[in-house]
């Protein structure tokens, strides 16, 4: 028995999907760049920590609890610190993908796909910023640090 094959039927569709293939091929940012980001970003970092403790100085003294400034004076006033620096970056990498030093610079932080990052990538890239000796990871050809290559991120000029 044969089967009626009917030459002007339309071809039946492959069911399988077409492998995704990403055109992006990130290319990061120029180690004076990526130093310039740094620099700018500690500084601004540093003016706040100085203006809030300034505002917690008069405050505290105004209340009369000069024990407060005592107490700010050791583990606290660091947890403050470090609780600052990731407020910093988690808040305007995950908003906007760049801090203030990358929009001073014209760069932005990308993962691999060329898309903003995750907010867990944002995370985990400001957890990794705490990495003993993490400055020195860029001391290589790449200007790409741990706290890029562990989330899978990428800090590039924006278009």
């Amino acid at each position: 028995m044969s089967v009626d094959v009917n030459p002007y039927a339309a071809p039946a569709a492959d069911p399988t999907p077409a492998p995704v293939v990403s055109e992006f091929r990130p290319t990061p940012a120029a180690q004076n760049l990526r130093l310039f980001n740094f620099i700018i970003d500690n500084v601004v970092l540093y003016a706040a920590t100085v203006a809030l403790s300034f505002v917690i100085a008069v405050v505290a003294l105004s209340a009369g609890r000069e024990e407060i400034l005592d107490w700010l004076d050791g583990f606290p006033g660091i947890a403050l610190g470090l609780g600052l620096r990731l407020a910093y970056y988690i808040a305007l990498e995950s908003l906007f993908g760049r801090t203030l030093g990358k929009l001073a610079t014209g760069t932005v932080v990308v993962d691999e796909h060329g898309q903003k990052p995750t907010f867990g990538q944002v995370c985990l890239r400001s957890i990794c910023r705490f990495i003993p000796f993490e400055p020195f990871s860029f001391l290589g050809r790449v200007a790409r640090g741990w706290h890029d290559k562990l989330p899978n991120t990428y800090v590039v000029k924006a278009r």
